[in-house]
């Protein structure tokens, strides 16, 4: 399944930008050696696996695309997948996570005055707190590696 721009959720981080890098396929190669190695290093729960992302219409830019997820596949988090597009590395969220959707939608409704819709929703903080983690220790594998 190839991914499209318009499949994004969000960012979970801001770009990392490398001027002395050539950037491309190079860099995404050393991205995913330190992300395959730190994953397995820190015995993270993640599955990775390997697609393509692309942007624009049919002769759009295509960029390869490793894409992490919980390996708990209960646990209903946001993939993170990371591409490189020139000299920048990208950290997308895909996907669904059922406690962010519903803190958001709370957050709306509590935003635009429907306190009563705000009062009806309770994401779990716990799981909630949960998938941060799970995302920032994964974000701390490359960050780590590259400071």
């Amino acid at each position: 399944m190839s991914y499209n721009t318009n499949d994004i959720m969000g960012y979970a981080q801001d770009p990392i930008v490398f001027s002395n890098e050539q950037g491309g396929n190079e860099l995404y190669e050393k991205v995913k050696e330190v992300m395959v190695y730190g994953i397995n290093e820190n015995g993270l729960p993640a599955t990775m696996f390997e697609d393509t992302i692309k942007s624009g219409g049919m002769f759009g830019t295509k960029c390869p695309l490793l894409m992490i997820r919980h390996s708990d596949s209960s646990c209903r988090f946001f993939m993170i997948g990371i591409f490189v597009y020139g000299n920048q590395v990208m950290f997308a969220l895909f996907g669904e996570s059922a406690e962010n959707t519903k803190y958001n939608r709370k957050q709306y409704y509590q935003e635009n005055g429907n306190f009563i819709k705000a009062a009806l929703i309770k994401p779990d903080e716990f799981k909630l707190q949960s998938e941060l983690q799970w995302r920032e220790d994964i974000l701390n594998v490359f960050n780590n590696a590259t400071h």
